[in-house]
């Protein structure tokens, strides 16, 4: 690490029990499609209660709130809203039968005169509600249709004395035009709006209005539900006020006495926040049970800070930067005095009561991450409750599940705690818990993670941070940066030009420019812990690997060319996530990561950085699978393909087209490769500066590949080799003159035994000599290992006609000839008919004889090559050639790669085997 940290031992049961500061419900995680719009609260309110439902559509619930609502789902929505239940039945509406699904909620909404037909017996139960007609429904059913009516009856009067009431609330700038279709969630706020307006009774005689009573009834009553606006002090594994916990799945409230449970919701979330509610009374329970959360609320001003923004106290005033960037401008807010002075200050740290004896202004002021929240539920301007969530960032050293043993490294800490829930019988379980709030063990942790550890032992206390405990929670996170310090400012940290804060411990000024890395982020995406030595250097191919019991084993070539054997930590880290050893589902789950088929080995090789314990057992693995490539090593500019090397990229070589063991794979530089090669390629990571640090090659021992490009030899000499006599070959290949020697003596020959097997002409193409074009494979080290013949190409005696070496226009290069005209090579043999320099095409008629085949081709762009087999010279004269060398007549070797000509060889004089070679 950059920054010394020092170690600390944490013992954690594993008998854990969940408990999340954020807010969890059903009905949040039904509707996602509802969070962040104007209907969020409304429909997270009414679902609850049944007054709403969602769709479930493979799998996925959601409101659909943009939907047009029908004139029978309003009807059903307010009947529920009434808290009545409403079978099928008769209805006096022709077109609404007694099967149809909503007869009974239009049947009841028809006598309470909430809705009603169109004058010709008819309700139109299926045609869109416009929102003109869903507000004179809520009007109705509340009990001021004539009110309504008296106001300017249909529609404005509908419309406007709903505004009065309030059922318009929020709804009217949702609205361009209140004729059309009413949607599904500006009906949830209407009936939202609707839930606690008090009901009118209206009594009549002989027709007219007698009486109009303004009743304590409600929408929220009728349904047998009632609302509370208060502030909850006390829940299962926290306490605000009171000082004692609640029973699990319990809740306090600071005005009620009552027994309330909390049902689907976490009300850790509102611990110390005023809170509207809506319960549910059990009469046989003697209890109530919380049916919906709005939220903070009702007359109280709620303001939420960064920790990070905190200046300081100014007597009692609370000053933080507006924008801490600038270091300037600052505000404040006035807080209550201490309680312990007299004062009615409420202080909550980390879900914990502050005793009136420990209360102190440093509490706010200590805190170096997380949020201060001020309320002022009198809404005077003096906030009286002060909610402190803050947490200390560890980072895992290594985790042993079968001591319960969790080793911890921070930045500030250097004290070896113990935490034992079952020293207290009335402290709080603990809580372990993702980025995502989704819980976890200590056996899900890992080395590297990042633990944000909530405790209620305040930082001013002199105590160990997480020793004894009443009340905490770990956030572990994983989430990792890799890159280099581009730029230090405004407080904040730039990766590779991306912006992070710290977590308020690590400062800024740990980090240097070019500082290069792996940057661990904690939950809220700060960064909290960096390793500058990290950057991957230590390259190993993965060959083999087996699974062996309880252990995994991997076979490596490490970037010296070593061969090593590796075993694995108790806990072992894969590209971010994490195994562990003792876990029977672990270990297949790793073997299956790792590439492992049992005992069986690799289903298939890869490289990967390796970071290990000092026992030598490997506890983190970053796999590089890499991105396959094909181009050609080029030394003067040290690339290859679009890549760029260095004398420090390691290569590792294998061969490509057949099986390799470790004695064949080696690990070299890029310096071993061959100048002007081809080869096909795998880069694996790549540095700040775009320098491939890390590459397989495959090399091409074994079969040519059809993107090989064709090469004609121009001379042919003898050399040594390592004691050993192999041929040098002097060709052209793509317009330029190399010089390549043979891997072994016995690539190119002529013997007897393919005389007598194929002929003469067999025995002859089988060997080396100038004229001859040829497609090769070179080893690491760029020796020709492999060969294949062109032309004159091998071929049987029968075959040979005239001297003629046959190839069929189209081939598919697997040693067999037959024509496919999707061949991605195309190989064309024949004599020039036609040329037409305008086009830039030639004609070419078959050398096969007894057919009329023919192709053409387009010679503008080919490399071209002259062979003049003239026999009155000494020596046949092979030559780079222009397109002025193509004559009719001429005998020509047309090479195509997937439709374009690459090449042309142009034989001058044909004679197709030279005299002096017979």
């Amino acid at each position: 690490m950059k920054n010394l940290k020092k170690v600390m031992a944490l013992v954690i049961v594993l008998s854990m029990v969940v408990s999340m500061f954020t807010v969890m419900t059903a009905s949040a995680a039904d509707f996602e499609d509802v969070i962040g719009t104007p209907y969020e609260e409304a429909v997270l309110t009414l679902a609850p209660m049944g007054v709403i439902a969602g769709y479930e559509e493979s799998g996925v619930i959601s409101f659909k709130p943009d939907q047009v609502v029908t004139r029978a789902e309003m009807a059903a929505f307010i009947v529920r809203q009434l808290g009545l239940s409403a079978a099928k039945t008769v209805t006096e509406f022709t077109d609404v039968p007694q099967d149809h699904w909503g007869s009974g909620a239009i049947n009841i909404a028809n006598k309470k005169s909430i809705v009603v037909g169109y004058g010709d017996d008819t309700f139109h139960p299926d045609e869109q509600v416009s929102f003109e007609a869903a507000v004179k429904m809520l009007v109705c059913a509340l009990g001021y249709g004539v009110d309504a009516e008296d106001n300017g009856g249909w529609p404005a009067g509908y419309i406007a004395y709903g505004d009065k009431l309030g059922l318009l609330d929020g709804v009217e700038e949702l609205l361009a035009d209140t004729t059309a279709g009413c949607t599904r969630g500006t009906v949830a706020l209407l009936l939202y709006n609707a839930l606690d307006i008090n009901m009118q009774e209206v009594s009549y005689y002989n027709g007219q209005v007698l009486s109009k009573t303004i009743l304590e009834d409600t929408m929220t009553s009728e349904m047998g539900y009632e609302k509370w606006e208060d502030v909850i002090v006390a829940a299962t594994d926290t306490a605000a006020v009171s000082g004692s916990l609640q029973d699990k799945g319990y809740v306090a409230f600071e005005g009620y006495s009552e027994d309330v449970v909390a049902g689907e919701w976490d009300m850790n979330a509102y611990l110390g926040r005023p809170v509207t509610v809506y319960v549910k009374y059990n009469k046989k329970a003697n209890e109530y049970t919380i049916i919906s959360v709005v939220g903070t609320s009702y007359n109280s001003e709620v303001v939420t800070l960064d920790a990070a923004d905190i200046y300081g106290m100014d007597d009692t005033d609370l000053v933080y930067y507006v924008d801490k960037a600038s270091s300037s401008k600052t505000a404040e807010y006035t807080l209550a005095d201490l309680a312990i002075d007299g004062g009615d200050l409420t202080m909550v740290y980390n879900n914990k009561a502050v005793d009136q004896a420990d209360q102190d202004y440093e509490l706010i002021t200590a805190a170096t991450n997380g949020t201060i929240t001020l309320i002022d539920s009198a809404d005077d301007g003096v906030f009286e409750r002060v909610i402190i969530e803050t947490y200390q960032n560890y980072q895992v050293v290594e985790t042993d599940v079968e001591e319960n043993m969790l080793y911890l490294e921070s930045t500030v800490d250097e004290t070896e705690v113990e935490l034992d829930d079952s020293k207290e019988t009335n402290r709080p379980k603990f809580s372990i818990v993702d980025c995502e709030g989704a819980a976890l063990t200590l056996a899900d942790l890992a080395e590297d993670d990042v633990l944000s550890i909530y405790s209620d032992v305040y930082p001013t206390s002199g105590k160990d941070y997480v020793k004894d405990a009443d009340a905490l929670k770990i956030v572990a996170c994983n989430h990792t940066i890799e890159g280099a310090v581009t730029s230090i400012a405004n407080k904040k940290v730039y990766i590779d030009g991306e912006a992070y804060e710290t977590d308020g411990v690590l400062s800024v000024n740990s980090f240097a420019i070019e500082d290069e890395g792996i940057f661990f982020l904690d939950f809220n995406g700060d960064i909290a812990f960096s390793d500058t030595a990290a950057v991957l250097d230590n390259f190993e191919f993965v060959y083999d690997g087996i699974v062996e019991g309880r252990d995994i084993t991997l076979y490596t070539l490490n970037s010296n060319g070593d061969q090593v054997e590796y075993k694995m930590a108790t806990t072992v880290r894969v590209d971010g996530s994490s195994y562990n050893m003792s876990q029977a589902a672990d270990r297949n789950a790793l073997a299956t990561a790792l590439k492992i088929n049992g005992s069986e080995g690799l289903t298939d090789e890869y490289i990967v950085s390796l970071k290990t314990n000092d026992a030598g057992k490997i506890t983190r693995i970053t796999k590089l699978d890499g991105t396959k490539e094909r181009g050609y090593l080029t030394h003067s500019d040290k690339l290859i393909g679009s890549y760029s090397l260095n004398a420090d990229t390691v290569v590792f070589t294998l061969p490509a087209n057949e099986d390799f063991d470790e004695d064949n794979l080696k690990a070299t530089k890029y310096t071993s490769l061959s100048n002007n090669t081809s080869y096909n390629f795998k880069v694996c990571d790549v540095d700040k500066n775009g320098i491939v640090t890390c590459m397989i090659v495959y090399t091409t021992d074994g079969k040519v590949d059809l993107e090989s490009n064709i090469a004609v030899i121009q001379s042919v000499a003898t050399t040594k080799v390592d004691d050993e006599i192999v041929l040098s070959l002097t060709m052209i290949q793509e317009g330029k003159t190399v010089t390549k020697t043979t891997k072994t003596d016995d690539i190119f020959f002529i013997n007897d035994t393919y005389e007598t097997m194929y002929g003469e002409s067999a025995a002859i193409a089988y060997g080396a000599y100038p004229g001859q074009i040829i497609m090769y494979a070179t080893d690491t080290a760029g020796a020709i290992s492999s060969v294949d013949r062109v032309y004159p190409r091998p071929c049987l005696a029968e075959e040979y006609e005239d001297g003629y070496y046959l190839v069929d226009e189209f081939q598919t290069w697997d040693n067999t000839f037959r024509r496919n005209d999707y061949a991605r090579l195309f190989l064309g043999t024949g004599f020039v008919v036609e040329k037409n320099t305008n086009t830039k095409v030639m004609t070419v008629d078959s050398a096969i004889e007894d057919t009329d085949a023919s192709f053409v081709a387009n010679y503008g762009s080919a490399r071209i090559v002259v062979v003049d087999t003239n026999m009155a010279s000494d020596e046949l004269a092979v030559k780079t050639g222009s397109a002025a060398d193509i004559k009719a007549g001429d005998f020509v070797v047309v090479r195509k790669y997937k439709g374009t000509v690459r090449d042309i060889v142009v034989y001058k004089n044909f004679d197709a085997v030279p005299a002096f070679y017979k």
